[in-house]
């Protein structure tokens, strides 16, 4: 598998400029911050949310971060829990399971980020397969969260 091309599609319509950085296979995202020598504040995990209703949002958040669930409902007037895996390969149809990229707008989908994440000088996020990561300078990511909501929606692990 190679990156979304989905997500590929979206930068480049958006005009944001970005850097594939492929790395060794990894299972998870602390593998992939130690693999590709990126620091967690600074790579992006995504958790697809979904309401009572059946409506999803994506939450992105630093990797050093927990979601903070009940905030995130509370801020947004919503009931939310974490959507099933069957839910994750609908939206995210060219993806590898677990490999979501921190850009649901890309996908459709609803996007919330934590402010977190702006700090950062620059921010990786997942390409959609294990093997590569999209790295954002910090005035293009903001590029591409520049009409998704943002707030505090998580936690940093202690």
């Amino acid at each position: 598998m190679s990156a979304s091309n989905t997500l590929c599609n979206y930068l480049d319509q958006m005009r944001v400029e970005y850097q594939l950085i492929h790395h060794k296979p990894t299972r998870n995202l602390i593998d992939t911050a130690y693999t590709a020598q990126i620091p967690l504040a600074s790579l992006a995990k995504a958790v697809l949310l979904e309401d009572d209703d059946g409506t999803c949002v994506l939450a992105a958040m630093p990797s050093s971060h927990s979601l903070a669930i009940e905030q995130v409902s509370r801020q947004y007037k919503r009931s939310y829990h974490r959507a099933s895996q069957e839910r994750l390969r609908k939206v995210f149809d060219d993806c590898a399971p677990d490999a979501i990229p921190a850009a649901g707008q890309a996908f459709s989908v609803e996007t919330l980020c934590d402010d977190e994440l702006f700090e950062a000088p620059f921010v990786c996020i997942e390409s959609g397969d294990h093997e590569a990561l999209i790295k954002l300078p910090q005035d293009q990511f903001r590029r591409l969260m520049m009409n998704v909501r943002h707030g505090h929606i998580s936690r940093r692990h202690h």
